[in-house]
């Protein structure tokens, strides 16, 4: 077993160690390898030198997947920008393209690009702050939970993505088709009707238990 020696404190090496197994294991499953690394032996008691080795060999498979990924994109960007860019009739056009649908204050908020701080960790956490618009939401333990963060692209909703802009423009009609049914029957003068009543029983519960309370 691997002694955790040094002068930093045991607290702040579980600490460590509960990020690099939530983190880590999301990455690995994503790929449906979570199985690589003994879980188990995460812990300040139970961490040895064999899990360290499956860590750093964890890690470095994640880069050479990441670097293929990144190599790939590069080369379909630039294939992209031959096509559309750097044809010399298509120069013009795009500029045009640009100039009319491209806006330096949204591109910075959308990119957090004032935001000296690309990654933070909150609690056994990494949450990314740099470019939310090229992020991919975590998949919630609910399946119903469409929580993201901001400028998500897309949202995780019953088992699937949808992008943001038709997920936001289902929820507005499905608001407004709740606010038509509500006005059309009435609802908001029954339900407050409804809490007047339960208010009006209760101030009457009131008063009768005072009354028994005085006559005795």
């Amino acid at each position: 077993m691997l002694l955790l020696r040094g002068s930093v404190a045991r607290e702040s090496i579980a600490d460590n160690l509960n990020l690099i197994k939530y983190e880590l294991y999301r990455e690995l499953n994503q790929f449906g390898r979570p199985e690589f690394i003994n879980w188990e032996k995460l812990t300040t008691q139970a961490f040895d030198s064999t899990t360290s080795s499956q860590i750093r060999e964890a890690i470095q498979k994640l880069k050479i997947i990441y670097s293929s990924r990144k190599n790939v994109a590069m080369e379909a960007q630039e294939k992209w920008r031959h096509n559309n860019i750097v044809v010399p009739q298509r120069i013009s056009e795009y500029l045009q393209l640009e100039r009319e649908y491209s806006n330096d204050k949204i591109n910075s908020m959308v990119k957090n690009s004032m935001n000296m701080v690309s990654i933070i960790e909150v609690g056994d956490k990494l949450i990314r702050k740099a470019t939310p618009i090229y992020a991919t939401p975590d998949i919630p333990e609910n399946p119903l939970n469409f929580r993201t963060f901001y400028y998500a692209p897309e949202k995780y909703f019953a088992g699937g993505f949808i992008d943001t802009f038709w997920f936001n423009i289902i929820i507005i009609w499905i608001m407004a088709l709740i606010g038509l049914i509500a006005l059309y029957m009435d609802l908001l003068k029954k339900i407050l009707t409804l809490f007047e009543s339960i208010g009006d029983y209760n101030f009457r519960r009131k008063i009768q238990k005072a009354q028994s309370v005085f006559r005795k």
